[in-house]
């Protein structure tokens, strides 16, 4: 990572910070660059801050996001991927177990306002899964993907009490990562259950 790069992260964690208390955060950036402001805020999270939590994948397998990890050298000790990409995308599983400690896969894509509720049991099915009070964040990758499963409503359904989630754990960021300019009416929506928008793209240019 060159020093242009690690400046926005540093840059991200700062405007995170100034979102005042916990809360819900949508980070809009260019559909291109939606795996590297993954990366960034993962790093500025895990890395800069010493913080733990959920990445949820719902455009790539978590495989992905592991990868680029391991090669920046970062530790993935205090992060717990729940992956509802790879059951779709063929990936082979042992049964349903999982191979890695820190991974769930979610079969459910189809049923996205439930997913509230599968966070609330994580930590308590599983040993060794962080649960929602040992965890700082829970980011997830790419909410546009999920159009093509979810009607509207059932996404407004689901932002609504991921919101609510969010605002019942006093030290629980929210965070979501989308291009705004994808789809106008899934943005006006994520934008009434967020408190906080982060531009990426004008950031990384007032850099």
């Amino acid at each position: 990572m060159d020093g242009e790069d690690l400046k926005l992260v540093k840059n991200i964690m700062e405007k995170v910070k100034k979102s005042g208390d916990p809360d819900t955060v949508l980070f809009d950036t260019p559909t291109t660059q939606i795996a590297k402001t993954n990366f960034f805020i993962l790093k500025g999270l895990l890395e800069l801050k010493g913080k733990k939590g959920y990445f949820v994948s719902l455009d790539r397998p978590h495989q992905n996001m592991s990868y680029l990890l391991q090669n920046h050298d970062i530790s993935q000790e205090n992060i717990w991927y729940i992956d509802a990409v790879s059951h779709m995308s063929g990936s082979k599983r042992i049964g349903k177990k999982n191979v890695e400690e820190n991974v769930d896969f979610v079969d459910n894509t189809f049923q996205i306002e439930e997913f509230v509720e599968f966070f609330k049991e994580k930590g308590v099915k599983r040993k060794n899964f962080g649960s929602l009070e040992d965890i700082d964040f829970i980011l997830i990758d790419n909410v546009f993907p999920i159009l093509n499963y979810n009607n509207i409503e059932k996404i407004q359904e689901f932002l609504s009490s991921f919101e609510e989630l969010i605002a019942s754990h006093e030290n629980l960021f929210g965070l979501i990562v989308m291009n705004s300019n994808s789809h106008d009416n899934l943005d006006r929506i994520i934008k009434r259950h967020v408190k906080t928008v982060i531009d990426v793209k004008k950031l990384k240019e007032d850099a």
